[in-house]
């Protein structure tokens, strides 16, 4: 697997976009770096309903279940990068341990 293709294809990143968290200052600006990393990840991004806590940051589920507060673009980012590099180092030791 290749950084960039999809991980499979029933992998989505969710991110809280409740009506709460659409009025937060910044957190349209933290959706959409999410969904712009995901794509570059081959992921696909969902909205999730309100996730609690608001004033802590919009929430990144990623398709592992692991959630994360986010209050920076960059916190988005990293988190989904974080994620799909760990998926291609599992994928690389199994393909190891195969060979």
């Amino acid at each position: 697997m290749a950084f960039g293709e999809p991980v499979n294809s029933a992998s989505f990143v969710r991110i809280c976009c409740g009506a709460r968290c659409g009025q937060e200052p910044g957190h349209r600006a933290l959706y959409q770096a999410g969904e712009q990393e995901a794509k570059h990840c081959g992921l696909e991004v969902r909205p999730a309903g309100c996730q609690a806590m608001c004033g802590l940051g919009v929430t990144v589920i990623l398709p592992d279940g692991e959630r994360y507060k986010a209050q920076e673009t960059q916190e988005v980012r990293h988190q989904i990068r974080e994620y799909t590099e760990r998926k291609l180092r599992q994928s690389d030791n199994e393909n190891e341990e195969v060979t």
